[in-house]
């Protein structure tokens, strides 16, 4: 439901637009796991079958998590041409986000559904490094975006992940605003 809006506009200007919910998330089944690349995965290879699209043009978008995620799924799936991040959210700050809590309890505050293996999950976060992964997605292009004014991503996360990544990369930073509001 987050990304509906962002999907609708692409539609009506001509490009296919997926919008899904990874495992664990909203309607989908499941828990949020080690393995949500994998639906990324299964999400490529069904655009790429559908007739109507051109499976070489393929990019992802992807906030907070997601951004996380779509860098991450950029760099293993080769088919990926580029990857939007909106303030993407890095494991150093996924990790204590689980860890307290506070991931199930915030999302029910914004009114999202989230099932989560928090152990599962939190080992594979301890194991991956946004940093280092971030420059292995050149030379395909990457466009990241924050707000100044998140309270839950602060935007020198997002600053440092783009003085790391590779070219060609594009960071805009917007004035105020909050988390969810740089999607829009």
């Amino acid at each position: 439901d987050s990304h509906t809006e962002f999907g609708e506009f692409l539609a009506a200007h001509g490009f296919a637009a997926l919008t899904l919910d990874l495992r664990g998330h909203g309607e989908s089944q499941g828990e949020m796991d080690a393995n949500l690349l994998d639906d990324v995965g299964a999400a490529l290879a069904f655009l790429e079958a559908h007739p109507l699209v051109d499976a070489r043009r393929l990019f992802l978008r992807g906030s907070s998590l997601g951004g996380n995620v779509a860098i991450r799924a950029g760099v293993r799936y080769p088919q990926v041409r580029a990857v939007v991040a909106v303030c993407p959210a890095p494991e150093w700050l996924l990790l204590p986000w689980l860890e307290s809590g506070q991931a199930v309890t915030q999302t029910r505050e914004l009114g999202l559904s989230l099932h989560i293996n928090a152990a599962g999950f939190a080992d594979y976060l301890r194991s991956q490094d946004l940093r280092r992964n971030i420059a292995c997605l050149s030379p395909r292009p990457l466009f990241l975006i924050q707000a100044k004014g998140d309270e839950l991503v602060p935007y020198s996360s997002t600053q440092e992940l783009y003085a790391l990544a590779g070219e060609p990369t594009r960071l805009l930073l917007l004035d105020g605003g909050d988390h969810r509001s740089a999607q829009h």
